[in-house]
Order: C-alpha cells, then sequence, then structure tokens
C-alpha cells in the first residue's frame, strides 16, 4: 500500500502561520509607533532668535518656521554650553557638558539612542563644522 505523503499540509499550515504572525506583528509595531511623537530637531548657526517671527520679529522673515512652530512646541528660554557650534552640538547631541565628552565620535548621540528604541533617525549636514566631529 502506497504511504500519502502529507508534507505539502504541513508547509502549507507552516508558511500561513508565519504569514499570520507577521501580519500580526508588523501591526504592534505600527501602533507602538503611532503614539510616539514625532522629533524635528533643527540646529542653525549664527541665526538670531530676534529675527524669527515665532519670537516675535515683525518682518516675515522666516515663514515656514514660523508654520511648523504653530504645528509643534517651541522652547523660548534655550542657553548654549558654548556659543561655538561644533562643541556646542557634540554637547547637544550627547547630553554631556562639551569639557566632559570622552571624543567626538565615542559617546551615544540622541539619534543613536531614538534609533535603538525604534525611532528612524536622519541627518542633514551643510557644514564640515558639525560633520566631521
Amino acid at each position: 500500500m502506497k504511504e500519502k505523503n502529507n508534507y505539502g499540509i504541513v508547509i502549507f499550515v507552516l508558511l500561513a502561520t508565519c504569514i499570520l504572525y507577521f501580519v500580526y506583528a508588523q501591526k504592534i509595531w505600527v501602533s507602538r509607533l503611532a503614539k510616539r511623537p514625532n522629533i524635528l530637531l533643527i540646529t542653525v548657526c549664527s541665526l538670531r532668535q530676534d529675527h524669527l517671527g515665532c519670537y516675535g520679529y515683525s518682518r516675515n522673515t522666516s515663514p515656514n518656521i514660523d508654520a511648523l512652530v504653530n504645528a509643534s512646541v517651541l522652547f523660548k528660554n534655550c542657553y548654549t554650553h558654548i556659543p561655538w557650534t561644533k562643541p556646542s552640538v557634540i554637547a547637544l547631541t550627547t547630553g554631556r557638558y562639551p569639557n566632559s565628552v570622552i571624543a567626538p565620535g565615542k559617546e551615544a548621540t540622541l539619534a543613536e539612542l531614538l534609533r535603538s528604541v525604534g525611532y528612524l533617525t536622519c541627518g542633514i549636514v551643510g557644514t564640515n563644522v558639525v560633520k566631521d566631529g
């Protein structure tokens, strides 16, 4: 008597189980990401606060920044550790004072910490002062 081969049924059940698991896992992942706020950090070298509309300047010098502020959070009391771009950005992104940073590139940065908990991160840099740090 010939034995019946049930491998096709087993493979089908395993494949269907995997597909259902990944669909379910993706829904959980998407719902968890939806609960997290979007974070956009803009740093600009040599931009004066008193020339931005969101801080009360009367001329229309910053319409896009002003529109972004209307849909987000604006910090009005911000201070720098040092008035020099490179160490100031290092301090901002590592959370350490400029004189206590061990070495640029050796500290965990804000982007790395956010990425480790599931955020998608991106950096757009227009100056070698920060990029080569």
